[in-house]
């Protein structure tokens, strides 16, 4: 079980998926490793991962939004922590 993992239905239909540091709190659900969607890997400094930013990336009020066909991807980064690490990537599908 992944404890990162969250997903959002509407309907019968998957409209969000959310990758987070922790979902459920729980010694029994334990995951070994960080998530990753390509080059964002949870924890990894926003200074890093900006670089792997495609040109069309901008930042919004939810974060950093990198749109695509389908899809946009949604990456949040903790700013009160030093490299300012990255926490969640959300992946709202249309």
């Amino acid at each position: 079980m992944f404890s990162y993992l969250l997903l959002k239905v509407k309907a019968a239909e998957l409209v969000e998926i959310h990758l987070l540091e922790e979902v459920f709190i729980n010694d029994a659900v334990n995951s070994k490793g960080a998530w990753a969607l390509g080059d964002f890997i949870q924890g990894g400094p926003f200074e890093q991962l900006q670089k792997s930013f495609p040109d069309d990336a901008y930042e919004s009020n939810y974060g950093i939004e990198i749109p695509s066909v389908g899809y946009s991807l949604f990456l949040l980064f903790d700013d009160y922590n030093k490299g300012k690490p990255l926490y969640e990537a959300v992946i709202s599908v249309y």
